[in-house]
């Protein structure tokens, strides 16, 4: 009676309990698995960010500022022009590269804020990549009326190159460009013979333009 008992266990465990698979069929099973995921797998769609917003009202030089800061992973500065404290960019000796500098014109163009000076001296790492497009955001968006620009200072920004030289002079001779400047700063920055006859001639005939360096 007593074996009998023990067959029926032993038979009742097996009926319950599966083997324990082998190397390769538990290497099938994962797969099996594997391929069963990656087919129920949808697409993930990368999230769109937005800059953001207050209501209807088009996003402040702050809020842009840092959005741009955030998505670019770049460090925000504590710089008054886009705080809105400020019309002056006043980086002197800031060690700013171009995607500090960037990051703040992102700001002033969502703000819409058009800048009275723009003091980057000292910067020595700054390019054409930024120097230009900060550049042609001093331009009037009326072709008609002067830019408000009435200080320029590029003061041994080194790496300057051709194409910013060359925007200078557009800016001193286009009817909405810096038409009221009053002083111009290039010191430390080389100046491509090419530009030399425009670049001069623009500052011959400027109306405003009292120091030259």
């Amino acid at each position: 009676a007593t074996f009998g008992a023990a067959e029926s266990r032993r038979s009742q465990i097996r009926r319950f309990t599966k083997p324990f698979p082998s190397a390769g069929g538990a290497q099938d099973a994962l797969n099996m698995r594997y391929h069963r995921d990656s087919r129920n797998r949808g697409v993930v769609q990368r999230p769109v960010i937005q800059p953001p917003t207050c209501g209807n009202k088009p996003p402040s030089s702050t809020r842009g500022y840092l959005w741009n800061c955030e998505t670019s992973g770049i460090m925000p500065r504590a710089l008054a022009c886009v705080t809105g404290h400020s019309l002056k960019l006043s980086a002197w000796n800031n060690i700013m590269v171009d995607n500090d500098l960037l990051g703040v014109l992102a700001g002033l163009c969502g703000g819409g804020t058009a800048l009275e000076e723009a003091d980057l001296e000292g910067n020595t790492a700054l390019t054409d990549k930024s120097l230009v497009p900060l550049l042609e955001n001093m331009f009037c968006t009326k072709m008609d009326e002067p830019s408000g620009l009435k200080r320029l200072n590029l003061n041994s920004c080194r790496q300057a190159g051709f194409n910013t030289l060359r925007t200078v002079t557009r800016l001193l001779m286009a009817p909405n460009g810096a038409v009221g400047l009053l002083s111009l700063d290039l010191s430390g920055v080389a100046i491509a013979p090419p530009l030399h006859p425009g670049l001069c001639g623009a500052i011959g005939t400027h109306p405003c333009l009292r120091s030259v360096c």
